[in-house]
């Protein structure tokens, strides 16, 4: 038999007997508090299976103030605000309280029941775990007091004690009590990880990642869902279906950057490796828009003189003449590997034909129609003895992907020079990003080490 009971906090006698004849009508047990000291004298009895409901404003305080004496207390029940009052400050510090949500009055209806049920739902998972077992001694009741203060925390807690003595007990205890106690408890054994498998085992890797990786493991911070939970996934699935929906309504599949501006080709690429991402979690959902963009630039959007793809387009796909740049071709190659790895190959032979340089240095220059040792693009920023450092460092990426290490070597030499660090007030600084975002680009471009198209 399910033992939770609902205590609801509200001074509104009419909507406090609405709220706990719905929540009866769930099969739930309900006890009705109107003022802050009656729901302090409920809580004094309240087992930790009992989860509070409180009104944000009270006569005597408000749902804040008692969710506050309840951590004090070491009174770890779940605690879901409801009010009248959309106010952002008093959601965010609940939150940091430990509260499990903030509904509007108007929805308590349609997300209090499901809400319940979820938290219900995360404990019986929890009670699957390994048992934790009681003790009545003086020394045990004092350990249990310490994780009630700290559990409403987000403290790192060390755990000392000889073998056999319940350290994973009482890391279960903390977990239990805590606001993660919804999500999964991770056990890791550290002294059994190598300092080569540890980033691999915390954080999982790709097929191939390194010799041995033969599929794509996902790691324990994934396992513990410490990501945020499915609020970022709604969220992501938001953003996902209104780029896919403006995309729809565009004259060309394209979006703007800036209003009145033309298409910049990476970053509408950005859009397309979003949407392909997130497809491969739900279903392939947005395939179809994602495969006739590409076909359109396979067909509509190839500049006739070097066969690659343009770097910049008209919002309704018509011809511009704009000519295609080095850093934008070597990045578009970048994204590419993400949603097309055919389509990828030929564009990264296209830009090595027509955009690879090998003079003092060995890279990416910016224009292939025109000389230029030294200058500024307003895009790619400066223009090094004919090189462009943001296109040379965004090259890495495809060269890394395609496993062409002989080309790859000389880009990084000539990144490590361009992209020279310099230290001053304390802070590293790349030596061009003052001029232009250069750095960061270097920066992403050197990081890139495996493959990431499976």
């Amino acid at each position: 038999m399910d033992k939770t009971k609902i205590i609801v906090v509200e001074d509104n006698i009419v909507y406090c007997e609405y709220v706990c004849n719905m929540l009866s009508r769930e099969g739930y047990r309900t006890m009705k508090a109107y003022h802050l000291s009656n729901a302090k004298k409920h809580l004094q009895q309240a087992t930790d299976n009992d989860i509070v409901v409180a009104d944000l404003r009270l006569p005597d305080g408000n749902g804040i103030d008692l969710l506050r004496w309840m951590r004090k207390e070491g009174k770890m029940q779940p605690f879901i605000i409801m009010t009248d009052y959309a106010e952002v400050h008093t959601a965010v510090e609940s939150m940091k309280l430990g509260s499990i949500d903030y509904i509007p009055k108007q929805l308590v209806e349609d997300k209090l029941v499901p809400l319940l049920r979820s938290i219900q739902k995360g404990r019986q998972a929890g009670q699957r775990r390994m048992p934790v077992f009681a003790r009545e001694g003086s020394a045990f009741q004092k350990i249990m007091h310490r994780i009630r203060l700290v559990a409403a925390t987000d403290m790192s807690v060390m755990i000392f004690g000889e073998n056999g003595t319940g350290k994973e007990h009482i890391a279960h205890h903390l977990h239990d009590k805590s606001k993660r106690a919804g999500k999964p408890f991770v056990a890791v054994d550290c002294g059994s990880l190598t300092k080569e498998l540890a980033p691999s085992t915390f954080f999982g890797h790709v097929k191939g990642a390194f010799t041995g990786a033969d599929s794509a493991k996902k790691g324990y911070f994934h396992e513990a869902d410490v990501g945020g939970g499915d609020k970022y996934d709604d969220l992501y699935c938001q953003i996902c279906n209104t780029l896919s929906r403006r995309m729809r309504n565009s004259p060309s599949l394209n979006l703007e950057t800036y209003p009145g501006e033309p298409i910049y080709v990476p970053d509408m690429l950005v859009t397309i490796v979003a949407l392909s991402n997130f497809s491969r979690q739900c279903d392939r959902r947005y395939n179809s828009i994602i495969k006739e963009w590409v076909e359109k630039a396979k067909t509509e959007w190839i500049d006739k003189d070097t066969g690659l793809l343009k770097s910049f387009l008209s919002y309704d796909g018509t011809e511009m003449s704009s000519p295609v740049r080095g850093s934008y071709s070597a990045l578009i190659c970048y994204y590419l590997t993400f949603i097309d790895e055919d389509f990828a190959k030929l564009q990264y032979e296209l830009l090595k034909k027509h955009f690879y340089k090998n003079n003092l240095f060995t890279g990416i220059s910016e224009y292939n129609d025109r000389s230029c040792m030294f200058g500024m693009d307003i895009d790619a920023g400066p223009i090094l003895f004919s090189l462009s450092p943001s296109g040379t460092a965004f090259a890495i990426g495809p060269a890394t992907y395609f496993n062409d290490s002989h080309f790859r070597l000389h880009l990084l030499k000539t990144a490590e020079i361009f992209g020279f660090t310099i230290r001053g007030r304390n802070t590293n600084h790349y030596l061009l990003a003052n001029l232009a975002l250069v750095g960061e680009a270097i920066a992403l471009a050197m990081r890139t080490s495996v493959p990431w198209f499976t």
